[in-house]
């Protein structure tokens, strides 16, 4: 008989990673790096109210667990996802110059990944830009 209950090492803390993954993001907001506003970041997670996210980013980074919809670790997953390939993709040190330069392929037409992003702000803008990079890899 198989026994199908995971071991204590085996159970993923959600709360934990969602906290790592909202860490994550709060670094990607410099502007050495992706440039983001705190509007930009309530934009990409789904349009979260302010006091919101500013709630629990700052819990967040008290290493505190944070609880999650799906919606919202979704959006953290493909953000992720788009930053991993973009380190693929760009030249030693310029994945974050990727992440902002306008480029002319489909879908961007001229526009960054960052403005694509901010301006059509669904989960289904973050699925296409993964995918448009993860076809480059």
């Amino acid at each position: 008989m198989i026994d199908n209950q995971k071991t204590s090492s085996q159970v993923v803390d959600t709360k934990e990673v969602s906290s790592a993954a909202l860490r994550w993001l709060d670094t990607q907001r410099s502007n050495s790096r992706w440039g983001l506003s705190d509007e930009d970041i309530r934009t990409l997670l789904g349009g979260l109210p302010p006091c919101t996210a500013s709630a629990l980013v700052s819990a967040a980074k008290h290493g505190e667990g944070v609880e999650l919809s799906q919606d919202t670790i979704d959006r953290l997953s493909l953000l992720l996802d788009i930053h991993r390939a973009l380190t693929l993709l760009a030249p030693m040190g310029k994945e974050y110059d990727m992440f902002s330069r306008p480029a002319y392929i489909n879908p961007l037409r001229g526009q960054s990944i960052r403005e694509y992003l901010l301006k059509n702000g669904s989960l289904g803008a973050l699925c296409t830009i993964r995918n448009m990079l993860y076809s480059h890899l």
